[in-house]
């Protein structure tokens, strides 16, 4: 009886041994041709990816290098590890997803199509390292920053502005009458509005510290008690505002602020801002106190 266990536990110990000699050798890239044929053809999505790394000891953690989808998303890496996989209740958990070096130009972003196995995806911590991001004129660079608790897809149908909480860094962030640099932020999105509890950053060669809400659906953007430090304002003609938006401006402080423009030339303005309100189509109108040392 003992030579008996002693047989089975040696057999035993051979097979996890010479199993776990397999898996060591195993080369996710054999199966990425197939793979990505079929999901290609079952789901639209024109993805490419250069190298894959894959231990089925850890089946739950995945690298990608080099990929592509479509003209509008590229990395070089991907990492990936899932928290649950349930294809039967189309239930899909993802723990970590790291972007690395991503590019995504919303502008020509195309419906994502997916099996019905995949109808609920939740994602607990979404990290970007070096995110490039274009979207209607807008265009962010260097982008350093940590979703969280956001699911994207509900029921089959995706929610990218569903809620989440986020913080980071960026690089740059432009736009033809804006450019903001070594930006730091932290709040949340919730019901399709981005609140930030602070945003940090350069503007216009001065510093620019505020609370914000923009709401998407009102297309309306609410900067809280900001903070305008040495700013110098240079416009060839005034800009103006995207159709329908409207911009507020609650309980602002400015010092040493300079505007250069056609309509308006004027250093060192210090002051309060009460209120300001600035429509499509029209000049902001502001209530407050301020000086100028020259006008």
């Amino acid at each position: 009886m003992k030579k008996l266990a002693k047989y089975l536990l040696v057999s035993m110990l051979v097979i996890l041994l010479a199993g776990w000699l397999l898996l060591s050798v195993f080369d996710a890239n054999r199966l990425k041709k197939p793979v990505l044929g079929w999901l290609n053809e079952h789901t639209e999505l024109d993805l490419t990816i250069g190298r894959l790394e894959f231990n089925p000891l850890h089946p739950y953690t995945l690298l990608a290098e080099d990929v592509r989808l479509g003209d509008w998303f590229s990395a070089r890496q991907l990492y990936l590890q899932l928290a649950t996989l349930s294809p039967l209740s189309g239930q899909t958990r993802i723990a970590t997803l790291d972007v690395i070096d991503g590019k995504l130009q919303l502008d020509n972003s195309t419906e994502l199509v997916l099996p019905g196995n995949l109808a609920n995806i939740t994602i607990d911590e979404l990290n970007t390292k070096n995110l490039s991001l274009t979207w209607n004129g807008w265009e962010a660079g260097g982008a350093d920053l940590t979703l969280s608790q956001w699911q994207p897809r509900r029921q089959g149908t995706w929610q990218w502005w569903s809620d989440l909480e986020v913080n980071g860094q960026l690089r740059q962030l432009s736009h033809p009458a804006l450019n903001m640099a070594q930006i730091s932020l932290s709040g949340r999105l919730s019901q399709q509005q981005l609140m930030l509890d602070r945003i940090q950053s350069r503007l216009f060669d001065g510093l620019f510290d505020s609370a914000l809400t923009l709401n998407l659906p009102a297309r309306e953007l609410t900067l809280n008690e900001p903070q305008f430090s040495h700013n110098k304002l240079q416009f060839e003609r005034l800009p103006r505002l995207d159709q329908d938006w409207t911009v507020l401006l609650n309980r602002a402080h400015i010092k040493d602020v300079s505007i250069t423009s056609p309509a308006l030339t004027a250093n060192g303005i210090d002051g309060d801002i009460r209120y300001l309100e600035w429509q499509d189509g029209g000049l902001p109108e502001a209530s407050g106190t301020w000086q100028a040392e020259e006008a």
